[in-house]
């Protein structure tokens, strides 16, 4: 699992992990992921879709 914590950037850095974050939902379209966000808690489910602001997880019931 990949986990990247969050920390103070600058905003030259921060389009930089934003691109990093983008690529590595990309590449983990339609797989099961453990999600964990940055208020500590976990979604489970499959990344089905992303746009440059928000990840859309199929969360099972």
């Amino acid at each position: 699992m990949i986990q990247i914590k969050k920390r103070e950037i600058n905003p030259e850095d921060w389009n930089r992990t934003n691109k990093s974050i983008h690529q590595l939902c990309k590449h983990h379209m339609y797989y099961h992921v453990i999600a964990i966000t940055d208020d500590g808690q976990q979604v489970e489910g499959m990344i089905t879709d992303l746009d440059h602001k928000n990840v859309y997880i199929l969360v099972p019931q």
